[in-house]
């Protein structure tokens, strides 16, 4: 099992916010929007790869 700590929630979510590499797809499209990185990655951390995909495609 992986655990994140607050202090890499923090990292990760300021890796989104900073570097477009990170919130983007394979084929380096990323949603412009900083709240939508976020949502993307919470989305995926608590739903998973499924339903992170279903949402932002």
């Amino acid at each position: 099992m992986v655990w994140l700590s607050p202090g890499d929630l923090d990292e990760a979510v300021s890796g989104l916010l900073r570097d477009g590499l990170a919130a983007s797809d394979v084929n380096g499209n990323t949603v412009p929007s900083g709240f939508s990185r976020v949502d993307a990655f919470r989305t995926g951390v608590l739903g998973g790869e499924d339903a992170c995909t279903g949402r932002y495609r």
